[in-house]
């Protein structure tokens, strides 16, 4: 094989590689989980409990005024909580998985805690303060 042929088989692979494994963090990313569109108020983003269904326990939060989504967690017998859905490596978008979080820019991943489990972020995702109320999951983001 030449050069010129072995150049253009390489280039070839690596740009199938490279679609292969987007197209891979295109599939984590797909999941039962449903957005809901609110809008912030003094800091607050109020979610009805009501937005859960029976045996729902996440729900992505989405907001006119923010970048990136939020993930509220509401578990049973534990505090709920929120995760923004931003890598601390470098700002992108992160996905959920099966196992938490994922970067698709340089491949960091991160528990549902919010606790890097592969960097290179060294830092976890940043978490917001969650209160229940009768009728709604209060998410304070200062």
């Amino acid at each position: 094989m030449n050069r010129r042929n072995f150049l253009t088989l390489s280039c070839k692979l690596c740009t199938l590689s490279g679609s292969a494994l987007s197209f891979s963090f295109l599939l984590n990313s797909c999941s039962s989980i449903l957005t809901y569109k609110v809008t912030a108020s003094s800091n607050i983003i109020s979610v009805p409990l009501t937005a859960f269904g029976p045996e729902e326990t996440k729900k992505i939060i989405r907001t006119e005024d923010m970048k990136y989504d939020i993930l509220l967690l509401n578990l049973p017998l534990k505090e709920p909580y929120a995760i923004l859905m931003k890598c601390t490596h470098i700002e992108n978008r992160i996905f959920v998985t099966n196992t938490g979080f994922s970067c698709n820019l340089h491949g960091s991943r991160f528990l549902t805690d919010g606790s890097v489990v592969q960097g290179p972020a060294t830092e976890p995702l940043q978490r917001f303060k969650v209160l229940r109320n009768e009728n709604s999951l209060d998410i304070y983001l200062t």
